[in-house]
């Protein structure tokens, strides 16, 4: 049941970056799927989406924005590669607890270098948030 728990909290960071104004998204407005896309499946945010949101949402600068693009492009195809990766070895759910803990952290590093201590501590606010409903959705799901 632990490793469930730690399995959805780094799930849920994981997702923040990927999607995280997703939960919002869906909140404050419902959209319907294209022609192309499933029902209930939403099209994944782009890293524009993602700096925009955290730009309202933490009060950025454009200069604190522009510099947190490429940290996210780097950060997403870092986490995409170590999924790929770990998949191909069949590695167990530790590993990649353990993998992706280590690519939060230095995603932390590279913030705190931008942001305020202020708009750090908002953030990784919105980062336990995320994981509490990603959380909410996964037991959801089991019942």
């Amino acid at each position: 049941m632990k490793t469930v728990k730690t399995l959805g909290a780094v799930l849920g960071v994981f997702l923040f970056l990927g999607g995280y104004v997703c939960a919002q998204a869906q909140s404050n407005t419902q959209t319907q799927p294209t022609s192309t896309e499933q029902p209930g499946v939403r099209k994944p945010l782009t890293v524009d989406d993602v700096v925009q949101k955290m730009k309202t949402d933490l009060d950025l600068t454009q200069e604190q924005a522009d510099a947190l693009k490429p940290i996210i492009e780097q950060n997403r195809a870092k986490r995409k590669e170590l999924r790929e990766t770990l998949k191909q070895q069949g590695a167990d759910k530790d590993i990649i607890l353990s993998q992706m803990k280590k690519l939060t952290q230095e995603l932390d590093q590279q913030l705190s270098k931008i942001l305020s201590q202020d708009q750090m501590d908002k953030f990784k606010a919105m980062r336990v948030q995320r994981s509490l409903q990603g959380e909410k959705k996964q037991s959801g799901m089991s019942r």
